[in-house]
């Protein structure tokens, strides 16, 4: 609940100067939507396999065969699509009769039952004219059926609470879908039943307060019922409903203060629930406010870190992490609690792009080569190497040489104070990984860095490191001894010690990182240490394993000689086996980082979107924060939470990232979403934000990155070069996304006061 002194409005007064009109048409949408509310759900079948001709429209695709068959424990016919093993995603193709206009309608309701023994994946690909893809994936449980609803907002906005989901599409006009299968090992059969559109009515509308404030103007608004989301309308002076270019605000509270409004200005507001099953609701009863110098300010002041001037904790000097009531939290050195949100890679090292064998594209500017003012602008901070090149070869930084050009070869003083006032103004308080080394000594603000990890020595054929190899503990005592230095200094929070490992081993050719294990020659440490495992769980007896795994093993030694992947028998000893190597990982890093570093909190190794669960369990045992990185419309809700009951641990995202499609860049590598604007970019990052800060364990968030990436790629030394996506705050000519940063910027300004007021807001 908002706080009592913020809950009263100052609506005395509005209800008599909105105009009668006004009155009229707040009337008629109340009855309108009590109209609605009685009104039953309608429903439209897209596909049901009952006939012939229905089934006819279905085709199998990639080796995956269709039948049409009897539906189990219950009448009627179904689809039989049988996915096979070991193939790259087998799929069955389902075509409309014509092509659908799903916009009218709230949800798509689809059955499937898995025939298999185990839990398998299916991705339920929606194409539209343009060919763009949103395709959520959903796990299936083996023998039983189970219906999943997706709501066509989802596929309008791109986005699903379960995880990434592909592109934004046009619902207009849907010509087909098809059902993906997720590198089945051996051939898997799911059927299934009842594509049905469904229109629901919409939820009631919010009821909407609004108080003038020195900072702002308080919102507050009533929460309706099944609402995952609120948007937030404003338009100068009385307007009944302000326009489609008068977004605000995207967010999961119910209370808001609009600090962009001007000292003398006056704004319309209305608020729209969205996002449940049910789709939008109509719009909120219109209030008029603006600003009262005269009043309290709402928002808390901030100090030099960045934190939050309210309740005063311990303070130690260095910051630290506190279970506070329901949510955990960053203390600062000063004792304050602190969220901390970051911006990676703030720097100009990642504007660098290959040249070499693409000259043609950089004609206009290969002149300055023999211009020592542009010499940085073509000499790669990171080698050549990055870019598959010798050092003959050519690499050069449209960023840098705007800088110079605008400012001179000494352009990095400017450079950096310029970076240093954006993030403030920004309300920016954390220097994401990967900052520069002169922007952090300059900038005094909070930051992140790297220490303590190894990937080397490697498991055979995998970038992983064997953990039980004597050199890798050798080789993080060394990364770790590099944290020594910093450990005294109040602004770093603390140390994470890899990025993006692979924890799920090669996935794209079904090895999981057990398998790189008993793919390994006899002498390899970690098959060593597999077959010892073994020996321990099953008690040395032989038989016991050959039963399991349905094998004829004479002596431990075989095993040891054995090199193909974990027999499916196995499945079990292998999740066990990997939680053992994420202990041993997490606990030697984190030992050797404490052992150097005693005052700075260990952060993790930044998970890529998710781990397995045995990985995430066992990292929790010897971390201070466990860290994600998750590029999708938000973290997951109930995985999170699930998280906060199980291991009770703070959490960091480490990256998170939207695209537009307006920039003019190809967006075609890279993770993360493309959204059709920087408007759209906006509203996606305060919705990210917004739901981290009602997650109890989520103590900040970073995104990736500072600065656009270049159309020809960072990195990469193939063709089109590497990534080359819309990430930056600021393009290439350092010129930020004004639409973006305000937006941004807004919500990033009530960070503190929305997490105090979303305690138990997930958990209802």
């Amino acid at each position: 609940m908002v706080e009592e002194r913020h809950a009263q409005t100052t609506n005395d007064g509005v209800n008599e100067v909105i105009p009668l009109l006004l009155r009229l048409v707040i009337l008629f949408l109340l009855i309108a939507v009590a109209c609605c509310l009685g009104r039953p759900a309608e429903r439209q079948i897209w596909n049901d396999f009952e006939t012939e001709q229905s089934f006819a429209l279905a085709s199998g695709q990639s080796g995956s065969r269709i039948a049409w068959a009897q539906a189990p424990g219950r009448e009627g016919r179904c689809l039989e699509v049988t996915f096979p093993g070991q193939v790259d995603w087998p799929f069955a193709e389902l075509k409309s009769r014509q092509p659908t206009d799903w916009s009218q309608f709230t949800l798509l309701e689809a059955e499937a039952y898995n025939a298999g023994d185990r839990p398998f994946t299916v991705t339920f690909e929606v194409r539209d004219r343009e060919h763009k893809m949103y395709k959520p994936a959903r796990r299936l449980p083996p023998g039983r059926w189970v219906k999943f609803q997706f709501p066509i907002e989802w596929m309008r906005t791109g986005r699903d609470p379960e995880g990434w989901c592909g592109e934004a599409i046009d619902v207009a006009l849907v010509p087909s879908m098809a059902l993906v299968g997720h590198r089945p090992r051996s051939p898997v059969k799911v059927l299934f039943d009842n594509f049905v559109l469904v229109r629901l009515a919409p939820p009631p509308a919010p009821q909407l307060t609004a108080r003038g404030a020195r900072d702002g103007v308080l919102l507050t608004w009533s929460r309706t019922p099944g609402a995952e989301e609120y948007r937030v309308f404003a338009a100068p002076g009385r307007r009944v409903t302000p326009g489609p270019t008068t977004r605000l605000v995207r967010l999961r509270q119910t209370c808001f203060v609009d600090t962009s409004i001007a000292p003398r200005e006056e704004r319309s507001y209305v608020v729209v629930a969205a996002g449940g099953l049910t789709g939008p609701s109509p719009p909120s009863n219109p209030v008029t406010a603006r600003r009262d110098p005269a009043a309290q300010p709402v928002l808390s002041p901030r100090n030099q870190y960045g934190a939050s001037r309210t309740e005063r904790r311990r303070a130690t000097g260095f910051f630290r992490v506190e279970r506070i009531a329901e949510q955990w939290t960053l203390i600062d050195p000063e004792g304050y609690p602190f969220y901390s949100l970051g911006i990676d890679v703030i720097g100009t090292g990642d504007t660098y792009t290959r040249v070499s064998g693409r000259e043609q594209k950089f004609q206009q500017y290969l002149s300055s080569r023999e211009d020592e003012k542009f010499a940085e602008a073509w000499r790669p901070p990171y080698g050549y190497g990055p870019y598959g090149l010798d050092n003959k070869g050519l690499v050069f930084s449209p960023y840098v040489y705007f800088q110079i050009q605008q400012r001179g070869r000494d352009y990095r003083a400017a450079w950096r104070e310029e970076a240093k006032q954006r993030l403030l103004s920004w309300r920016v308080n954390t220097i994401g990984a990967w900052g520069s080394g002169d922007f952090i000594e300059s900038s005094k603000l909070p930051y992140v860095a790297f220490a303590g990890g190894s990937r080397s020595p490697a498991l055979p054929g995998s970038s992983f490191p064997d953990v039980f190899a004597p050199q890798f503990q050798a080789n993080v005592d060394k990364s770790a001894a590099g944290a020594a230095k910093r450990k005294d200094d109040p602004l770093l929070i603390g140390w994470f010690s890899d990025n993006e490992l692979d924890w799920y081993g090669d996935w794209q050719h079904q090895k999981g990182l057990v398998d790189f294990v008993q793919l390994a020659e006899p002498a390899q440490p970690a098959k060593q240490e597999w077959v010892k495992f073994l020996r321990r769980r099953y008690r040395d007896d032989l038989a016991a394993l050959n039963e399991a795994w349905e094998r004829n093993f004479a002596a431990w030694d075989d095993i040891l000689a054995l090199q193909e992947r974990v027999p499916r028998g196995g499945a079990e000893d292998e999740s066990a086996f990997l939680e053992l190597i994420a202990d041993r990982y997490f606990e030697i890093t984190a030992q050797a980082l404490k052992r150097y570093d005693p005052h700075h909190l260990t952060l993790g190794a930044r998970y890529a979107g998710q781990a397995p669960a045995e990985v995430v369990r066992a990292s929790a045992r010897h971390v201070d924060v466990v860290s994600f990185n998750i590029y999708a419309a938000a973290p997951r809700v109930k995985l999170f939470l699930q998280y906060a009951r199980e291991w009770d641990k703070p959490v960091l995202i480490g990256e998170f990232s939207f695209r537009g499609a307006d920039s003019g860049l190809p967006n075609k590598l890279g993770a993360g979403s493309t959204v059709p604007t920087q408007r759209d970019r906006a509203e996606a990052y305060q919705y990210y934000v917004s739901t981290v800060l009602a997650l109890p364990n989520i103590v900040g968030c970073h995104w990736f990155q500072y600065l656009d990436q270049p159309a020809t790629g960072r990195f990469g030394g193939g063709v089109e070069g590497g990534e080359n996506s819309n990430y930056g705050w600021a393009n290439v000519r350092n010129e930020p996304y004004s639409d973006f940063v305000a937006g941004a910027t807004l919500i990033n300004d009530n960070v503190y006061f929305l997490r105090r007021h979303s305690v138990g807001l997930l958990q209802e």
